[in-house]
């Protein structure tokens, strides 16, 4: 990047009052833009193929509150989402405790339900360079991070998802038309 185009801007995370002072914009490495587009691609999918397993195994459609949601749709649609008014959402990991062809893909729910730290941190917490020791950190937490770290946990995030996806898939297979 061009560095008459990087300006340092002080920010305030959501979690610290401590200002802090990053390049904006500044973005990592190619490699490590790859990693999260891969990544946030295949979540995206995943959360297709979770409401397409929903609708298949319930015959019904998913309230309009997970569409609210927002940044947390994966969570929401895992652990559900209550105090909505009157609106809620049980989540598939709630109704697969009552439903027998979502009880087969538990294991898969839960392991799903463990990737969304991760789906935040990338697709909502932002990545800068902080301009006093040119670190990586996550803009909303504050967490320092490296391309070193966040190539393999990319990696092994997209590796989880395609098991899942395709663990779903013999369990719950895909009918035939």
């Amino acid at each position: 990047m061009d560095d008459s185009l990087r300006h340092e801007v002080s920010i305030r995370s959501s979690l610290s009052d401590k200002p802090l002072t990053v390049f904006i914009p500044d973005i990592p490495s190619r490699e490590v833009l790859e990693a999260i587009g891969h990544v946030v691609v295949l979540f995206a999918q995943l959360e297709h193929y979770l409401k397409v397993i929903y609708k298949r195994a319930t015959g019904g459609s998913l309230p309009d509150i997970l569409d609210e949601r927002g940044e947390d749709s994966l969570g929401g649609l895992l652990r559900g989402v209550t105090n909505r008014g009157d609106k809620n959402f049980d989540g598939l990991l709630k109704i697969s405790e009552h439903h027998s062809l979502l009880r087969l893909v538990t294991p898969q729910l839960q392991k799903a339900y463990q990737l969304v730290p991760i789906r935040k941190r990338y697709v909502h917490g932002g990545i800068a360079r902080r301009t006093s020791d040119l670190k990586w950190m996550f803009l909303k937490s504050t967490q320092e991070t490296s391309e070193a770290q966040i190539i393999p946990e990319l990696q092994q995030a997209s590796n989880d998802i395609e098991n899942i996806i395709k663990e779903i898939q013999e369990k719950i297979p895909t009918p035939k038309s």
